[in-house]
């Protein structure tokens, strides 16, 4: 199972992979 720190941490990957995305 994900736990949310590692959703958190999936997310601000995300957003620094794609920023353009992520508005």
């Amino acid at each position: 199972l994900i736990r949310n720190g590692e959703i958190d941490t999936a997310l601000s990957n995300l957003r620094d992979w794609y920023p353009q995305i992520m508005q």
